[in-house]
């Protein structure tokens, strides 16, 4: 695997896009046009440069380079997930995801409230300056459907060796409001049904309730409902770059609120 820092060069140049600020419940509340360049200026250092359209960010923010932090991992591809290490109840607690394909970037920013609940999801749709890359529709049920053989890759804070698997997710709508899935990795097979409400599939059958809200570009977000005491949890973000591909980071949790892995998974559908 390379290096983290090569794996952080591989999202270097020029992005144009936006910070779109979302509602649990996928109402949009708000749209800001942004520019991001990150720059390679050799000998190990990098800047980031990050223009917001907006009245609340008159200046641009400018980030200078020279290691990656620990709170932040990358996969080969340039993905990456940065945020809290630790939950601890009564503090601010998130994550932000990157994924990137080709001319194409999307990021995505979870934030809880001080009360461990989902408080909004920051949208940020980007394309590398002087492309024709496209934006896709919201993310459909239909989108979903199906099943997808994925590739993945397991990277750890204390970057001991990635753990590589393959797995298989089935996705199928049994009736109008009822999602099931198996999800089958490591010689293991995970079965959950989803009920169907707005934007959301609402996964209630385990020990911690999660929800999917299904985003614009083909995106979503994965999160508890609230965050668990006592038990291992995790946040997701995918997005599906083409409509037979699906890529989903996801951010783990131990039962005592560390931050344990990162996972990349690449799905094709089948």
């Amino acid at each position: 695997m390379k290096t983290q820092w090569d794996c952080m060069l591989q999202n270097v140049g020029k992005w144009d896009g936006s910070f779109t600020r979302f509602a649990l419940d996928g109402t949009q509340t708000s749209d800001i046009s942004s520019q991001l360049t990150l720059e390679n200026r050799g000998d190990h250092r990098a800047c980031l440069t990050l223009i917001r359209e907006s009245p609340d960010h008159p200046q641009p923010m400018v980030l200078e380079y020279s290691s990656i932090n620990q709170s932040t991992l990358f996969t080969d591809s340039g993905a990456f997930s940065q945020g809290s290490m630790q939950y601890a109840p009564f503090s601010q607690f998130g994550a932000e995801f990157g994924h990137i394909c080709g001319d194409r970037r999307l990021r995505l920013v979870q934030l809880f409230t001080t009360e461990s609940k989902p408080e909004f999801v920051t949208l940020i749709r980007e394309k590398r300056v002087g492309t024709a890359a496209e934006f896709a529709a919201i993310l459909t049920v239909d989108d979903l459907l199906g099943t997808w053989e994925g590739s993945a890759i397991t990277v750890y804070p204390d970057l001991r060796n990635p753990d590589r698997f393959t797995s298989t997710l089935t996705i199928a709508k049994t009736d109008a409001q009822t999602v099931e899935q198996s999800l089958t990795f490591a010689g293991r097979t995970i079965a959950s049904k989803g009920r169907l409400q707005g934007q959301s599939l609402f996964f209630e059958g385990g020990p911690v309730t999660t929800q999917v809200l299904r985003l614009p570009d083909r995106a979503s977000v994965s999160f508890p409902v609230e965050v668990p005491k006592g038990m291992p949890f995790f946040l997701e973000c995918g997005w599906m770059p083409e409509p037979t591909v699906r890529h989903r980071l996801i951010r783990a949790y131990d039962k005592h609120g560390g931050w344990v892995s990162f996972t990349q998974v690449i799905e094709r559908k089948i």
